[in-house]
């Protein structure tokens, strides 16, 4: 056995990890793009269920144009939820919904590397993010990065 190579990493089947039964989530997905010129609008739709804990939509619709010799990219994001079952709730909600948008540009510098920006906003709705169990974390927030990909 190689040196410092570990033993005791092992699945964890979480069905006995705690006497709980939890049942599997399961995803159906259905996305697409076209490609109109230097144009390109895309859309894609979610829904996971599970026993026991979820039922929820998810929708994005986003696009890239060809812009200054690097992408421009726009989308938004609603996701919808209804609690089932035992699932936790936050403050006794059984629904709860988000929405988020954001902006981003990428601008290759080479065959393999590029530098890209972005930026985005996430509003957590009714039942997301502002329950008495997650006062540390609330879902509303910011995000800005700046960046650079080098491929080897």
């Amino acid at each position: 056995m190689p040196t410092g190579e570990r033993t005791d990493i092992c699945p964890v089947d979480y069905k006995s990890l705690t006497g709980n039964t939890k049942h599997p989530l399961y995803h159906v997905t259905m996305g697409g793009w076209w490609q109109v010129g230097i144009f390109r609008p895309m859309a894609i739709y979610q829904y996971q269920w599970g026993e026991n804990r979820y039922k929820q939509h998810a929708a994005q619709i986003g696009s890239q144009i060809k812009l200054g010799g690097g992408t421009a990219k726009l989308g938004f994001k609603y996701v919808t939820r209804k609690i089932d079952g035992t699932a936790s709730k936050i403050e006794g909600e059984k629904k709860g919904n988000l929405w988020n948008v954001g902006a981003g540009y990428e601008y290759p510098l080479s065959k393999r590397t590029k530098v890209y920006g972005f930026a985005g906003y996430t509003d957590g709705g009714k039942g997301w993010g502002k329950g008495k169990n997650l006062t540390t974390t609330n879902l509303n927030g910011y995000q800005i990065a700046v960046g650079m990909v080098h491929d080897f």
